[in-house]
């Protein structure tokens, strides 16, 4: 802009000049060469300088939507860098891996319950049927001098006071044998009504007051059976 105004300002004082010669000399002629045109151009640095002024103008009208616009491809350059040293893809594969672990381990944990409440229940219906068969044990031999007892592997083992029970009689096989059939009509929920019941000598070896024991367990837990056979050497 500068530079065309200098030109401007150079054209404007040889016009000057001239005017200046023609005044001193009225009535002489004269010319103008073509050495002496100036070639100046003011509209096209009015017009960049016009276009700086507007770019700078909507620049500043709109340097809080630059300023977001520039947060946002901040904000995306860092997540980028972020997820390239995550490594999301391994991690995906590794959370599938460890949900795909936890489901099976799920489904063991499972197997493991129902397990564990299968052996609960059996050996509550063991101790059940334990404590039933020693019920009818009490009502042979008085004060419960021979028990059944579950052990470790849920089986029955038979304790005479506090100690593993040997060389039972024959009498106390006879009663352990008879109380254990009935324990099981009761755990087999059987229909009494329309069941026939055979007793092999259930009084063979006792002695009178177990004998008389035995007749009042039959009395009172087989009296409603359908059919009731006894064989005895009685």
């Amino acid at each position: 802009m500068e530079t065309e105004i200098e030109k401007v300002n150079s054209f404007c004082d040889l016009i000057l000049g001239k005017i200046q010669e023609k005044i001193e000399n009225v009535f002489e002629s004269k010319e103008w060469k073509n050495s002496e045109t100036y070639k100046f151009d003011i509209e096209t640095p009015v017009k960049k300088i016009n276009n700086l002024i507007d770019k700078h103008k909507t620049k500043t009208d709109e340097f809080d939507k630059q300023k977001q616009d520039a947060k946002k491809k901040l904000l995306k350059h860092f997540a980028a860098e972020f997820i390239k040293e995550i490594k999301p893809k391994e991690k995906q594969k590794t959370i599938k891996d460890k949900e795909s672990k936890l489901s099976r381990l799920k489904d063991e944990i499972e197997k493991l319950n129902q397990e564990i409440a299968e052996i609960d229940r059996k050996l509550s219906n063991e101790l059940k049927g334990a404590e039933r068969i020693n019920e009818y044990l009490k009502l042979y031999f008085g004060k419960g001098n021979i028990i059944i007892d579950i052990t470790s592997d849920k089986k029955y083992c038979l304790r005479r006071n506090g100690v593993r029970a040997t060389n039972l009689s024959e009498g106390e096989k006879t009663a352990i044998a008879f109380a254990y059939f009935i324990t099981r009509l009761d755990d087999r929920h059987t229909e009494l009504e329309n069941t026939v019941i055979y007793l092999d000598d259930p009084i063979s070896s006792l002695d009178s007051n177990h004998l008389y024991n035995t007749f009042s367990v039959i009395k009172r837990k087989l009296d409603k059976c359908k059919q009731l056979f006894i064989s005895t050497r009685n």
